[in-house]
């Protein structure tokens, strides 16, 4: 899991933001924060998935995979913010080919 501090509360996400990648499985957006490092969402919706346990499951991987780059989060930059909108496609998805479309959006990034 990755530090509070590096997690953007969603419902303070700006509707203006750069679309990064848009596919069947999710939307990843970014803008800018105003701090010196970035920070990182993830939003899942009841239609991608109807059980909480299922939606969370999923933040916790996608937060997972980004835990194991600290570098992501290293200061001294100007710092992004980064959204992972779910799609329903994601269902679809085995956990194998769920971490390796997660890893494509780390190098995007």
């Amino acid at each position: 899991m990755i530090a509070r501090r590096n997690r953007v509360r969603v419902q303070f996400f700006p509707e203006k933001s750069r679309l990064i990648s848009n596919d069947p499985f999710f939307s990843v957006r970014s803008a800018p924060n105003n701090l010196s490092f970035n920070r990182l969402g993830a939003v899942i919706g009841k239609r991608v998935f109807g059980s909480a346990v299922k939606r969370n499951g999923l933040k916790r991987k996608i937060f997972g995979v980004f835990a194991l780059k600290p570098d992501f989060f290293k200061e001294g930059r100007e710092g992004r913010d980064f959204v992972f909108f779910a799609k329903p496609g994601v269902r679809n998805l085995t956990g194998e080919k769920l971490l390796e479309q997660i890893n494509q959006y780390v190098q995007l990034i």
